[in-house]
């Protein structure tokens, strides 16, 4: 059995090539069409899936050219735009964190609060206090 192993490693050493990396055709339309629907929908139930299905390309196509045009997946993309409203709302209303998270797609307080805090370092609730606490404090940069 050695001598199997052996062999397969002698000709992974001497057979196997390198894959080149695929050269992706930009399709800034694409990009562009599903960034429109993912800031207007942004509240909805998105997906990667469900909107490579709606632009009639596979998921795969649409991750590699958001990579390519945004350096990040769709899924980062919708998640960002979410947490950037649910951000927007904190400041300029009074809502509550449990209407913010439905308003803004999240599936529950739980969901936008751990987001938030990857994001921002903080929860909605303690960026909120910080905001009307220090009036002058540059909210883009916590």
């Amino acid at each position: 059995m050695s001598h199997f192993y052996a062999m397969l490693v002698l000709l992974d050493e001497h057979f196997a090539t390198a894959m080149s990396a695929q050269e992706i055709t930009p399709n800034a339309n694409l990009v562009d069409a599903v960034m429109v629907k993912i800031n207007r929908d942004f509240a909805d139930a998105l997906s990667s899936a469900q909107l490579a299905k709606d632009f009639h390309v596979s998921q795969t196509t649409l991750n590699q050219q958001f990579n390519q045009a945004l350096q990040m997946p769709v899924n980062q993309y919708i998640r960002q735009v979410r947490l950037i409203n649910a951000r927007r709302m904190l400041l300029e209303s009074d809502a509550t964190i449990d209407y913010i998270a439905t308003q803004t797609g999240f599936g529950s307080v739980k969901s936008l609060m751990r987001n938030f805090k990857a994001w921002k370092q903080v929860t909605p609730t303690a960026y909120r206090q910080v905001a009307r606490d220090h009036p002058n404090f540059d909210t883009t940069c916590f």
